[in-house]
């Protein structure tokens, strides 16, 4: 491991590695640290998907399609499964309508292309899909990738550029000299540095503890359920629309009632290019990060509101599951840029469930870091705007 670096980056995750990449490419000398393996936290944990059905006018659509458009580029250096795919978006009832044409609308004029698909035209595209749901709307702008392989492309790329990535190494202690960062102590030796970034997501908050600085993080734990591998079923990305704290049918778990005050669990369905479909949302908010279980009803939710919409997954073969955190923050947008109380403290956490979605955040931090104009403002996403 290096002893200096201009830059010290925390958090190999996807925005970790986005960062490390477009700074080599400035010139700077960087550090990257990871307390496990590459991709290992949140941005393994995920449909690794850029949904755009479930996006809406302003900062949050203009930093998915910039995310889009950076992917797309990429996919055409290295191999990490992009696919555009297109996404489904189904729509159970038809007091959902009025909604979804209004919302189709806004999108619309926003730059969102979708086509409305009737139930006579879901039975004749989408013959596994339970055929009482009313309509759909196609997203053809929704993409999808492996996660895995464009962290380790974006780090191989970086190392060959002259990064030094350190994976399982924990950073111990940041230490200040006359409130500027001096350097960062780790499992495997000191780095000297005047610049850490701190893309540690779920774990950020207790990078910045060890400067006295509050990150306020929602943590909030996702779990998945993958299939074996099957044939292609239909178009690859499909979800239910679904309001909050919406009231519905029982599809046959025990307790359910008292389950959904508590969860939000809902159909989405994500099939990979070799044939696996990662399956289910659920939310639950916790503080402990070291439980990364499934729970078995949880997952029986998950299977059975997935075999209610595409009733095929009954007699298909459940191979793993996963769970992971989200790590939102209060305002649910990502906090980016330097702190007002140490000098040379920079700030990439926030992302929630969108951290493929916003891999444009970490242009638009290095573009504000070397003082150069960017596709978005960053005004609305800086750290200070409610830093504690």
């Amino acid at each position: 491991m290096r002893n200096s670096a201009d830059y010290v980056v925390i958090g190999a995750g996807i925005i970790g590695c986005a960062i490390t990449y477009y700074l080599i490419r400035e010139g700077f000398t960087v550090c990257l640290l990871e307390r496990a393996g590459f991709c290992a936290g949140s941005s393994s944990s995920t449909h690794t998907q850029v949904a755009i059905h479930n996006r809406f006018p302003g900062w949050d659509l203009v930093l998915s399609f910039k995310s889009i458009e950076i992917l797309k580029n990429l996919s055409c250096i290295y191999d990490f499964e992009y696919e555009a795919t297109g996404s489904l978006l189904l729509i159970e009832s038809p007091n959902k309508l009025k909604w979804i044409e209004k919302t189709r609308k806004e999108q619309i004029s926003a730059g969102i292309k979708s086509y409305f698909l009737t139930r006579g035209d879901l039975n004749r595209e989408e013959p596994y899909l339970n055929r009482s749901i009313n309509s759909a709307v196609f997203y053809p702008q929704s993409i999808r990738i492996n996660s895995m392989l464009l962290c380790h492309a974006l780090i191989t790329d970086a190392r060959r550029s002259g990064a030094d990535v350190n994976l399982y190494t924990n950073v111990l202690d940041i230490v200040i000299k006359k409130q500027e960062i001096e350097k960062v102590k780790t499992s495997n030796g000191d780095v000297y540095t005047h610049n850490v970034i701190n893309s540690a997501g779920a774990w950020s908050g207790n990078i910045g503890r060890m400067l006295g600085i509050n990150i306020p993080i929602d943590l909030n734990k996702g779990q998945v359920v993958i299939t074996e591998k099957l044939p292609e079923l239909g178009i690859k990305m499909k979800s239910e629309l679904q309001f909050k704290d919406e009231k519905r049918s029982s599809s046959g778990v025990n307790n359910k009632i008292k389950f959904w005050e508590k969860k939000d669990v809902r159909f989405t369905v994500s099939q990979t290019l070799h044939g696996n479909c990662l399956i289910g949302r659920i939310g639950e908010n916790t503080n402990n990060l070291l439980d990364r279980s499934t729970s078995f009803l949880a997952i029986q939710e998950i299977i059975s509101r997935a075999v209610m919409f595409m009733p095929i997954l009954k007699d298909v073969k459940f191979i793993r599951t996963f769970a992971g955190f989200r790590p939102y923050s209060i305002d649910r947008k990502p906090l980016l840029g330097t702190s007002n109380k140490i000098k040379g403290f920079v700030v990439a956490t926030g992302h929630g469930d969108r951290g493929i979605g916003w891999i444009s955040t970490s242009k638009l931090l290095v573009d504000y870091l070397v003082g150069r104009k960017s596709f978005i403002s960053i005004n609305p996403f800086l750290f200070n705007r409610i830093e504690i």
